[in-house]
């Protein structure tokens, strides 16, 4: 019973920083645990990396998984482009109130039963080297080929708990797999993006209730024409906080052309403005839901794109990112 089992005061939840509280780790049960590392990214620029959890000769066993959004990490991805640089994800949770009890969950694993994990993000940080100062601006990935691996590290048969005195503490439990595993790799390929467009949009310092205007431009700075979907997309990527989308339609009025689509002629280009706070953003990585910018991410830090995307689909091009504080008075 859990009365029973010992118990060890800790300060830390990353089980990846913490050496075992009860000694030498404990043997892992004979089934191993099995780790694949699959990825992906969408026409929007966001990647997705999954780690696949499966009993490797199919045995019965069970695996620990902190919950990120209570300060705890068991899965971490790192991807290595074709220059040597090494990224990772930049990956906020939102924060939750402590709770007391188990901070993650057992999972069961059993035959050909699998359980996933799947980061989403449209920003990484590189990973300094020796010589490079830290404390890098998270960023988009640039285009090239990466080799994208996955470590899993629990130190021993025990998991932490919160008591009701908010102290963090490991319980020792039985059959929990103990050890580092190492997912097998896959790649993933960032496209280079157009040569032909260039997209700037700019958005004043947002307070709360404030209607922001943005104010977009698309160059076409190549020699043919350019065909491009009438529905922009603005993201807004923040710290602590869902990422979230808004559509922006290009109005008839200011960019001629058909309903869905319009052309910008070579060197030519083409502006409008929005209000930013009349926008319907949607939120997708916690729980779907919907509404204006600061009652979806503020307060918060968010770094604010606009992409256009060519009619028929495809990679899209975003305007340089915007570090906005959402949801905050504004200065005065």
């Amino acid at each position: 019973m859990n009365a029973r089992r010992p118990v060890v005061p800790i300060l830390v939840l990353l089980a990846s920083a913490v050496a075992c509280p009860f000694g030498a780790a404990r043997a892992a049960p004979a089934p191993a645990l099995g780790l694949v590392t699959l990825a992906d990214v969408d026409d929007t620029g966001r990647v997705a990396l999954h780690a696949a959890f499966r009993s490797a000769d199919g045995g019965r066993l069970s695996f620990w998984l902190a919950d990120p959004h209570r300060g705890g990490a068991s899965v971490a991805f790192t991807l290595r482009r074709d220059d040597g640089s090494a990224w990772v994800p930049w990956a906020p949770t939102v924060p939750r109130a402590p709770v007391v009890g188990p901070q993650g969950s057992i999972e069961p694993l059993v035959g050909a039963r699998q359980r996933g994990v799947t980061v989403r993000t449209r920003l990484f940080v590189r990973v300094a080297r020796p010589d490079e100062p830290a404390g890098a601006v998270p960023e988009r990935l640039p285009p090239g080929r990466y080799d994208v691996r996955c470590d899993y590290v629990h130190p021993c048969a025990a998991v932490p708990e919160r008591t009701a005195d908010g102290r963090v503490v490991w319980v020792a439990e039985d059959g929990v797999f103990a050890g580092t595993v190492r997912g097998e790799p896959t790649t993933l390929e960032i496209p280079p993006a157009s040569a032909e467009l260039r997209v700037d949009a700019s958005v004043p310092e947002l307070a709360s209730a404030a209607a922001g205007p943005i104010v977009v431009t698309v160059r076409n700075v190549g020699g043919t024409p350019v065909r491009l979907a009438r529905r922009l997309l603005v993201a807004a990527d923040g710290a602590a906080t869902d990422d979230v989308d808004a559509t922006l339609e290009a109005p008839v009025a200011a960019v001629p052309g058909d309903a869905g689509a319009f052309d910008v002629a070579p060197g030519g280009s083409v502006s409008f403005s929005a209000d930013l706070s009349a926008l319907a953003f949607d939120a997708h990585r916690h729980r779907v839901r919907r509404g204006p910018l600061d009652a979806m991410v503020g307060p918060a830090l968010v770094r604010l794109e606009v992409q256009v995307q060519p009619e028929g689909g495809g990679p899209a091009v975003a305007s340089p990112g915007m570090w906005r504080l959402v949801g905050a008075p504004a200065r005065r």
